[in-house]
């Protein structure tokens, strides 16, 4: 049997990807992979580097997401090193929400994933044919990976729109607003995880029309090592979130209210639509249908707490664990867009669109047409306005025209706010490392 390197792999894969999120499976003939000896070795003398080196392990804030180094916080990309440590993990492993497996893995805390160990364990090394599968919906294209961008902890129950702080009880809805769930949840976490996971299922079959079960997914608690050298290497790399996010076929925002006051959350968002192709609806897709209180259901936020975090948007004010955290993204907004203030619009209007589009109704969409009209986004608004019913299986028309309605505004909001050249160049990159690992690959073997 053949096998593929997975520099080969992934490089004809973006030499034939189409601009959408789909990606053909006839353009992988490998049936698995194995790193070459070169990039065995050259990956065995990073880890060596870094335990020389004696770097202390990260320290980890409230929020459980270990923090970057400050000190690469420079446009470079790794990819190479990225695509050499990528393991994935099935989709089902994360959006199974009954399963109580799939629970545990998503409300575990820092600690406990260390002992885990899921990135050895959970996470895997993806062959071609796995990979590139044609899905079983009936289509004869196969989908990349997906980037889930989360918090890793629950919204506040003091204050549902920002995070939970040290001595705060989380987010938990009461038993009047759970009263006739089939399921009545008195464990805050356990709410949060569920939430988490069904969200991430809904978007995937509702907005999609894909089973997750037939996805790949990169999630930072199984997808990262969570300590020892590996690890070390990867925080000097600002844990390959950038190089994760340009290789992803789509990210999907687990979106609770407070995802959008989380300063990594909001760079994840934003980062992704100032990268993907313009014209890439599906390239960012948010979950957040459980967390959310639509029609007559009440176990859930209310639509209007959404616009009104989405109101209060900004980076420098953004939630973060750790001040040094704060100065490394910082620094890697200030390379990517054209401002703070420009990295503020942009994420605004992003969420709005992007939130606005998910919701059936004239009604649902009300809070963030008012909210795109106050910020001075009148297309936008009117696109949210519209009286048609956003239902993706029995009205897909209705999206198709919101999103041919917004693309210009869209388009010209990312121009003002992103640094164009900058943006190209790492994209230009992204090509070229894949097209160099895959040369050097083929002439290894």
């Amino acid at each position: 049997m053949v096998r593929a390197s997975w520099g080969v792999l992934i490089a004809t894969w973006w030499s034939v990807r189409p601009r959408g999120l789909i990606l053909p499976a006839r353009a992988f003939a490998a049936a698995g992979f194995r790193a070459s000896k070169r990039q065995a070795s050259f990956l065995r003398m990073q880890v060596a580097d870094a335990e020389r080196a004696g770097m202390r392990s990260a320290e980890v804030g409230v929020e459980g997401r270990p923090h970057v180094n400050s000190g690469k916080c420079s446009s470079s990309l790794f990819l190479e090193e990225a695509l050499e440590l990528l393991r994935l993990v099935r989709g089902d492993e994360v959006s199974a929400y009954s399963e109580a497996s799939v629970r545990g893995f998503l409300r575990q805390t820092k600690q406990q994933l260390e002992e885990s160990d899921h990135y050895s364990t959970k996470a895997k090394r993806i062959s071609a044919t796995e990979l590139t599968a044609p899905a079983d919906s009936g289509s004869d294209e196969a989908p990349g990976f997906f980037f889930i961008s989360y918090a890793w902890e629950p919204a506040s129950g003091v204050d549902p729109r920002r995070g939970v702080r040290d001595g705060e009880d989380p987010y938990l809805p009461s038993a009047a607003q759970q009263a006739g769930a089939k399921e009545v949840h008195t464990d805050a976490r356990e709410w949060y995880a569920q939430a988490q996971a069904k969200s991430v299922y809904l978007e995937c079959r509702g907005q999609r029309g894909i089973h997750p079960k037939e996805l790949y997914f990169w999630i930072e608690r199984a997808c990262l090592p969570q300590q020892g050298p590996i690890f070390e290497l990867a925080r000097q790399r600002s844990f390959f979130l950038l190089e994760y996010i340009l290789l992803s076929s789509a990210l999907i925002a687990v979106a609770s209210p407070h995802y959008f006051s989380r300063g990594w959350c909001l760079f994840e968002f934003a980062t992704k639509l100032a990268t993907a192709p313009e014209d890439d609806p599906a390239a960012l897709g948010v979950a957040w249908k459980a967390f959310a209180s639509f029609g007559t259901r009440k176990d859930g936020f209310p639509v209007g707490l959404y616009a009104d975090v989405l109101r209060a948007i900004s980076i420098e004010e953004a939630e973060f664990s750790l001040d040094e955290d704060r100065q490394a993204l910082l620094a890697h907004v200030d390379t990517l867009f054209n401002s703070r203030s420009a990295f503020n619009r942009f994420a605004k209007f992003a969420a709005l669109l992007r939130l606005g589009r998910s919701c059936y109704t004239t009604e649902d969409r009300a809070p963030f047409a008012a909210l795109a009209s106050e910020e001075g986004f009148g297309r936008l608004a009117e696109a949210l306005a519209s009286a048609s019913e956003f239902d993706p299986r029995k009205s897909p028309e209705a999206i198709c025209a919101f999103d041919a309605a917004v693309l210009p505004c869209f388009a010209a909001e990312r121009s003002r706010a992103i640094r164009v050249d900058i943006v190209r160049e790492m994209v230009s990159a992204t090509d070229r490392a894949r097209n160099t690992w895959a040369a050097g690959c083929g002439n290894s073997h």
